[in-house]
């Protein structure tokens, strides 16, 4: 995801993980999209792969191949 400016962030201990795809480098604005953590180093499940490339504005097309 960093190679479409998509950053990942933590929000305190045990806390969702954000992706957000921001307006400016390092900035807090932009599109969003949480996930829920369930186990430490488990795989995000393709829904929520194909809804954070929906929400990020990214292409599916482009970030498979």
């Amino acid at each position: 995801m960093k190679k479409y400016g998509v950053e990942e962030r933590i929000r305190g201990k045990g806390s969702h993980r954000i992706f957000i795809h921001p307006n400016v480098p390092g900035g807090n604005q932009g599109p969003q999209y949480p996930v829920a953590p369930h186990n430490e180093g488990d795989e995000i499940k393709m829904p929520i792969i194909k809804a954070l490339l929906r929400v990020l504005n990214i292409d599916p097309n482009d970030f498979w191949d």
